[in-house]
């Protein structure tokens, strides 16, 4: 058996099981919700919101339906799921990383987190789990 050490197991669940993804959510499973970042995003800004960072992107749904009016930069901790993210919107940018201490070349004039701001808190920042 595989030994997993603390922090990395999110990072194998979603390498291992990528797939499962595509199975249980689809592309226009995540239309109404993107919508709503979307209008949120939009109600908000002070300015006019032209580049958005995804954190915790995953396979790339909810950027689907927001490259069009968004240039998205995604980042995730699973090459995987930033695969399958490429794929599917080759005109965005996904770049691996740890949501918690990832550092980007560039500024942006919005963030999300839509999915997976509960990994913000689920570990201390060396990646052991805390409860």
């Amino acid at each position: 058996m595989e030994h997993i050490k603390p922090g990395n197991e999110k990072q194998h669940l979603y390498n291992s099981y990528q797939w499962v993804w595509d199975i249980i959510g689809t592309v226009e499973d995540y239309r109404k919700f993107a919508g709503y970042i979307a209008d949120r995003i939009r109600k908000h800004e002070r300015i006019r919101t032209r580049t958005l960072l995804h954190l915790g992107c995953g396979s790339g749904c909810i950027d689907h339906h927001l490259k069009d009016q968004f240039n998205i930069t995604g980042v995730d901790i699973s090459e995987k799921m930033l695969e399958s993210a490429r794929k599917r919107n080759p005109e965005c940018k996904y770049i691996p990383g740890d949501m918690r201490n990832v550092q980007t070349e560039n500024s942006y004039d919005a963030v999300i987190i839509p999915e997976s701001i509960d990994y913000m808190s689920s570990c201390f920042p060396d990646g052991t789990p805390h409860f």
